[in-house]
């Protein structure tokens, strides 16, 4: 199953292209859900991370910082890694066992483990848990935050317990994206809308066009698309808004149009997925 991304911009981090040499896991101490270490994130707090994935919600992961550029999660290693919280109450990193992890927070495992397949696809990062010393030498794999040490802010999480095995085992089963392209993340709903503009004729027998595309994948809030449909010699254009909660929407073609002109305004050239309805 495919992570849906949701896009929420922090203010703290580095606009800067970095290298990705390792993918860091951490626990929020406190929020225990997506929502909760959002509101903290979006803030003036002088923290962030790349993403968050709590227990509750299934293959949904919360954006805060473009992969490019450095999220302010772990000190001196900002500059080579991307990093990703699970969501957890205060003492997780001390208290849970090696079990509660495995068999309380599958939801969060799973979709983290989604998350990271995803980044190592598209950064080529192995997927191999590093030690202390690989990941603080430099060597490209999956570390927790404990494993930077001090000059990663010498902090403890995810923890002793945490099964990195396992976590290796559930991310080696593969990307939840078939591909980094834009385009074939929409494929499977019939058509993936690539150049502006995009004309397609109308089958004779479709009477709605679905229009889909996904904002929090895109890095944005709302993507925009101008759906323009001919009837004989005039056209009826319809301006979509598809945001995070409206990722779909309908357009009437029944009756006489033949042709749909479609073109993505904002973010010019986003990518786009149709179906016809019939």
């Amino acid at each position: 199953m495919a992570v849906k991304y949701k896009w929420f911009p922090s203010p703290s981090y580095t606009n800067n292209s970095h290298r990705v040499d390792a993918l860091i896991l951490h626990t929020t101490e406190g929020a225990t859900t997506n929502d909760a270490i959002k509101n903290y994130l979006c803030g003036p707090n002088g923290v962030s991370y790349h993403g968050s994935v709590d227990n509750q919600m299934i293959d949904v992961c919360y954006e805060y910082v473009y992969e490019d550029d450095k999220s302010w999660s772990c000190c001196n290693f900002n500059s080579s890694t991307l990093n990703y919280v699970f969501c957890t109450p205060n003492g997780a990193s001390a208290n849970w066992s090696r079990d509660y992890w495995l068999n309380n927070q599958r939801n969060a495992m799973q979709t983290m483990a989604h998350v990271i397949a995803d980044q190592a696809k598209q950064w080529n990062v192995p997927i191999v848990a590093l030690s202390s010393s690989e990941v603080q030498s430099g060597k490209r794999g999956i570390a927790q935050h404990m494993n930077l040490g001090s000059n990663g802010c010498g902090h403890s999480d995810c923890g002793p317990n945490f099964p990195m095995d396992k976590f290796i085992d559930l991310v080696k089963g593969g990307s939840s994206q078939p591909t980094s392209s834009d385009a074939e993340r929409y494929a499977q709903m019939g058509m993936a809308i690539t150049e502006d503009p995009t004309i397609v004729p109308v089958p004779p027998t479709a009477v709605k066009l679905y229009v889909g595309s996904d904002p929090g994948y895109l890095h944005t809030q709302t993507v925009k698309v101008r759906v323009a449909v001919r009837n004989k010699d005039s056209w009826a254009v319809s301006n979509l808004e598809l945001t995070q909660a409206t990722e779909l929407m309908t357009v009437d073609v029944s009756g006489t149009r033949d042709l749909v002109n479609i073109s993505s305004i904002d973010p010019k050239g986003s990518a786009v997925g149709i179906e016809w309805g019939f």
